[in-house]
This record gives C-alpha cells, sequence and structure tokens, in this order.
C-alpha cells in the first residue's frame, strides 16, 4: 500500500502510515550524495555523446521524482495533520456547546425528588446485590459439587486401578487395561476442570455484568440527585471516548511528520509533547497519597525555594523586578563553567575539592599574562601591547593548566582507587602552594585591571557584548550558553559521555562492557579542570582582578548548585539542564538572602542546610529506587 493510499484511509482507521517520512529523508538525502558518483560511471559505459546526455538526464530525472514524491508525502502527512487538528478542535466545540447548553437549561431537583430517589437507588441495588448473591452463591455451590464429585470419583478410580496392577494376568492385556484405566482417570479429572473452568467464567462475566449495573444506578442516582454535574460529567466521558483514538492517530501522524518538520515547527512539536508528558506525570504523581509523597521528594528542595522567593517578595516587594532577574543571569552565567566542570566528576559518585584552587590559580595566571596591574606596576610588563590573539592564546593556556590539574587528579583516582574526596584535598593543597610561590616569583598579592591595552582588551573580550533594548548582554552569558551547548553534546551524543554515565552507574558493569574505566574516569576529572580553566579566564574581567586568596571555598557554590539540579553523589544520574538549574536556583537563594538583609554567616548556614538536605533527599530517592 502506498503513503498516499494510506492517507486516503478514515482519520480513525487502524492502519499506521506506511512509510516513515525520516526514512525517506534520510534515503533521498543518501541518493543525492551517490549522483556524482553514479553519473561519473556512465563513463564506462562506451556511450555515444547523445545516449550519455540522456543516461545523464534520466539519473536527475528519477532523482527528482523520488525528492517530488518525498515532497507530496510530506505535505500530505501535514495535510492530514491539519485536519485531523481541525476534526478535533470541532469535536471539542461541539462538546463544549453541549455542556453550555445543559448548564443553561438544566437544573437539579428538588430535595423531596432527590429523596424519592434515594429510595428507589436503595430498592433496585438490594434487589441487584441479591440476586448477584443467590446466582454466585449457586455457581459457587456447583463448582463445590463438581470437584466433590469429581474427588470421589476419581479416588474409586485410583483404587482400581490399584487393584488391577495386583491381578496376576497377561502382561500385554495387563497393560492395555492398565492403560485404559488411566485414561478414565484423566478424562475424568478433564472434564471436571472443563466444567470448573466454565463456572469459573460464568462468574467472571455475572461480577462484570454485576458492576456495571451497579454503575448504571449510581450514575442513575447522580443523574437524580445532582442533575446537572452529572450530564456534563457523561459529556465529558463521551467526548474523551470519541477522542482518543483521534488522538493516539494524531500522535503517530505528529511523531512521523517531526523529524522532517522545519525547524519552528519541530521545536513547537517537541514542546507540544514535552507539556503532554509533563502534565500526564504531575496527574499520575497527585493521583493516590504514595504518588504525591513521591513526588514531594523529587521536589522537595524546588518547594522550599519557592517559599523563600514568595517571602522575600512579600517582605522586600521592590526585589521582585527586571533588575533583579538580569543580576541572577549575569551571577548564573559565571557560575555555570565550575558546576559544569564538577558535574562530571559527581557523576562518577565523586566530588572535586580542589575545584575553587585551580579556579583560583587559572584567575591569577591569565590576570599576570593579560596585562594586569599589581601593587608595583603591570605584572608581565611585555604582555601590555600583545595582539588581541594573545587572549585566545593565554584562554587555552589556563584551560590546559587546568585540564592538567583534572588529570592528575583523575589518574590518582583511577590507578590507584583513592576516593576523589581525598585525592582532590591533596591537590588543594598542592595548587594552593603553587599560588603562594607563583605569587612570591612575580611579588603578587594582588592583580586588578591597570587599563594596560592589553588588560581594557581582555575585559572587552569578556565583559563586553550588545544590548538587546536597554539590556546590556555581555559576552560571558553568550560563553555560557556556547558551554551548555557543547557540555550537552559531550555528555549525550559522544562514546566518552555514555561511558561516564555506565562508569558512574556501576563501574565493574562497565568493565565488563568494555569500557576503559581508567580511562573515562582520568579524561572526566581533565574535563572538569578544563571547565575550571574557563571559569578563571572569565573572573578577572567580571570581579575586577584577583588575589591570593581568591578561590577560597570556590568548590561550594558549584556542588551546590549541581546537588540542586538532580546530579546524583549516587552515580550515573544527572542532566546538564538540572545543572542550569540548580545554578539559577543557587543564585535565586543568594538574591533572595541578600535582599532580607541576612549576614554572610546565614547565607553559609542556609547553603550547608540545602547541600545537606538535598543529598539526604537523594539518598532517599536511591533507597526507595532499590
Amino acid at each position: 500500500m502506498s503513503q498516499a493510499e494510506a492517507l486516503e484511509k478514515p482519520l480513525s482507521g487502524e492502519e499506521p502510515v506506511a512509510i516513515s517520512l525520516l526514512a525517506e529523508k534520510t534515503a533521498l538525502a543518501a541518493d543525492k550524495r551517490l549522483l556524482k558518483g553514479r553519473i561519473n560511471d556512465l563513463q564506462f559505459d562506451n556511450l555515444s555523446e547523445e545516449d550519455l546526455t540522456k543516461a545523464k538526464q534520466k539519473i536527475f530525472d528519477d532523482h527528482q521524482a523520488e525528492k517530488t514524491k518525498y515532497l507530496s508525502e510530506v505535505t500530505a502527512v501535514k495535510g492530514k495533520l491539519l485536519k485531523l487538528r481541525g476534526k478535533i478542535k470541532t469535536i471539542k466545540e461541539t462538546y463544549a456547546k453541549k455542556i453550555s447548553v445543559i448548564k443553561a437549561t438544566e437544573h437539579n431537583p428538588s430535595f423531596a425528588d432527590i429523596g424519592k430517589a434515594k429510595v428507589v437507588y436503595g430498592e433496585v441495588t438490594k434487589k441487584e446485590n441479591a440476586s448477584f448473591t443467590k446466582e454466585l452463591t449457586s455457581l459457587k455451590e456447583e463448582i463445590y459439587d463438581i470437584q466433590t464429585s469429581s474427588k470421589k470419583e476419581v479416588a474409586e478410580l485410583k483404587k482400581q486401578y490399584s487393584l488391577l496392577k495386583k491381578t496376576p494376568m497377561k502382561q500385554a492385556e495387563k497393560v492395555q487395561k492398565l492403560d485404559a484405566a488411566k485414561l478414565e482417570i484423566y478424562k475424568k479429572d478433564g472434564v471436571a476442570d472443563l466444567e470448573v473452568l466454565a463456572r469459573t467464567n460464568k462468574i467472571a462475566l455475572l461480577k462484570a455484568s454485576h458492576k456495571k449495573a451497579m454503575a448504571k444506578y449510581a450514575n442513575d442516582l447522580h443523574l437524580e440527585t445532582n442533575r446537572v454535574q452529572t450530564l456534563i460529567g457523561n459529556t465529558r466521558a463521551e467526548e474523551k471516548e470519541k477522542l482518543a483514538p483521534l488522538k493516539e492517530e494524531l500522535h503517530d501522524l505528529e511523531v512521523n511528520y517531526k523529524p522532517v518538520a522545519p525547524l519552528a515547527e519541530s521545536a513547537g512539536l517537541g514542546l507540544a509533547e514535552w507539556g503532554r508528558k509533563w502534565v500526564a506525570k504531575q496527574k499520575a504523581s497527585f493521583s493516590s497519597w504514595p504518588g504525591f509523597g513521591d513526588w514531594f521528594i523529587h521536589n522537595a528542595v524546588y518547594l522550599i525555594i519557592l517559599v523563600m522567593v514568595i517571602a522575600t517578595a512579600a517582605a522586600k516587594p521592590a526585589w521582585l523586578n527586571f533588575n533583579s532577574f538580569i543580576a541572577i543571569v549575569k551571577h548564573t552565567s559565571s557560575l555555570l563553567p565550575l558546576a559544569l566542570g564538577v558535574a562530571g566528576t559527581i557523576v562518577l559518585t565523586g566530588t572535586d575539592l580542589s575545584l575553587g584552587r585551580i579556579w583560583g590559580f587559572t584567575a591569577l595566571i591569565a590576570a599576570a599574562f593579560l596585562g594586569y596591574t599589581s601593587t608595583s606596576g603591570i605584572i608581565m610588563p611585555w604582555t601590555a601591547n600583545m595582539p588581541w590573539i594573545w587572549i585566545i592564546v593565554v584562554l587555552f593556556l589556563v584551560m590546559g593548566i587546568g585540564g592538567i590539574f583534572g588529570a592528575v587528579n583523575g589518574f590518582f583516582v583511577a590507578e590507584f582507587s583513592i576516593h576523589p574526596f581525598v585525592v582532590t584535598l591533596a591537590t588543594q593543597l598542592i595548587v594552593y602552594g603553587a599560588i603562594l610561590l607563583y605569587g612570591d616569583a612575580l611579588s603578587l598579592s594582588v592583580a586588578f585591571n591597570g587599563q594596560s591595552p592589553m588588560a581594557v582588551a581582555y575585559t572587552s573580550f569578556v565583559s563586553g557584548g550588545f544590548y538587546i533594548g536597554d539590556t546590556l548582554v555581555e559576552w560571558y552569558n553568550v560563553f555560557a550558553v556556547v558551554m551548555l551547548i557543547v557540555m550537552s553534546f559531550i555528555w549525550y551524543k559522544t562514546k566518552f559521555g555514555k561511558a561516564m554515565f555506565a562508569v558512574g552507574c556501576n563501574p565493574d558493569a562497565a568493565n565488563v562492557s568494555g569500557i576503559n574505566v581508567k580511562k573515562t574516569i582520568i579524561w572526566t576529572f581533565a574535563l572538569a579542570g578544563l571547565f575550571y580553566g574557563i571559569g578563571g579566564f572569565e573572573y578577572n574581567p567580571i570581579n575586577g582582578g584577583a588575589q591570593l586568596s581568591t578561590g577560597t571555598g570556590g568548590e561550594l557554590d558549584p556542588i551546590t548548585a549541581v546537588v540542586i539540579g538532580g546530579v546524583s553523589f549516587t552515580g550515573g544520574i544527572g542532566k546538564v539542564s538540572g545543572v542550569l538549574i540548580g545554578c539559577i536556583l543557587l543564585k535565586v537563594i543568594d538574591s533572595c538572602l541578600l535582599a532580607l538583609g541576612a549576614s554572610t554567616a546565614w547565607i553559609n548556614i542556609a547553603k550547608g542546610s540545602i547541600i545537606l538536605f538535598a543529598v539526604a533527599l537523594d539518598m532517599k530517592k536511591y533507597i526507595v529506587k532499590k
């Protein structure tokens, strides 16, 4: 059956679209790639000039025909989608009108009529229950009688079989009689089982019929006692029943059309599908107390933050404005590279306490190599007038330094099976020592923008940007978006990303399946260090400079954000989108506490409590799952 024929079938037909549009698009693209080769092959066929031209034209025509066919099928599917959506809309409008008519014309009965209806309901249900009980008892008694009788008869036959075994006679005759006796026993058992099964089926049908009758009586009672709402409920149930097959068919068509649809339409279909799944998930969560309990455990941290936002908005109405939102976005952008880096180590059931010191060290290196000034002048005078490309060189330099420190962490974790907590704690001390030596070597205690040409260019490269209306979008905000895309690609689209999650879930199973566990751990920590280097590079223009103490405790905010975002310390669980959400929520907490006038002490207490609470909930989810 062709695609076109399939599309001509009725909207509620059971036969699905015959051909996948994505498969056709892929085949068409493959055919286009082969066109040149097929044309080149013609020169080996010893064709005349005229025949060669015709053959080439035929190849192009065949490809164009396939393309035209594909486009017509896409158009047909889109047309059917629109037609089906129109039919669904019409049905919804029709039933909406019916409900409006019911509300306008129907009225609930009086108390006297309600009383009469309840009396009638009691009588008919009593009669129905009595009839049901009588028939059910009768069938159960029949089953009991059949089983009892069968047991007696079978016992008698077995007794005869035993006597027959002891009776002396010819062997052939004895075997024949014993087989006949066995057959009789099996037959009697089988007949009894069939009779019991027949009555068991009758009981199932009787129960279904009784349930249906009781539902009808209940509906009739509701109709008599709460007529308007019952009619509305029945109308909606009828609408739902009519729409169910159409929505299923619509979903199949959308799945077929989405991969070949234009970007805007594909994004819209994807968003709509996500919305439907989200709504279904929330309905399932609130449909029972256990479901609600699971939902609360999964969202408790977010609910606490929501309460904090509401309380802040109520106490400080001026806080809830556009400027607060912009500040949260900017602070999120500066936190994101650090959180994205450490998230991978947590996916591996580890952590990285050296984050803050690597971040601070790379910030100082970037400041020195990009024309920043110390108390005694430009730290490295020869960098003051370097060309702008030097900024890119230094970016790769600090990324490399961060990556090397990260790789060292990963090496000791992977090679010697030392817990990441211990390894990164040691690295933290080592890097801090290196910072102090670096400061002594350059007579450096603080670095700031002294307006050298290179420092100005560096600051502009990170903190410059462009305006959207009256709002400045700084380049490090754009870098954050790029890093999100890059890390999403690494986590979800590469073998390394899949290996990282596999090792986080179960390193032994990952090793058996052929994954190089040690290599994966080393590269994960190296990637984390690389992102810390990017964070260090961005630090100076955003904050005005760095000092030897920069990065002290700098690992706390990124780890907190990652935990809030749902990356689990139990390993193998986490999303890049969750890391982003965690960073945003952490900065919302900071903004709320600052708006409420909380001191640094209380801010730290709040963050520590959130980490503890989030990890406790994470372990609770893990235990429930296990």
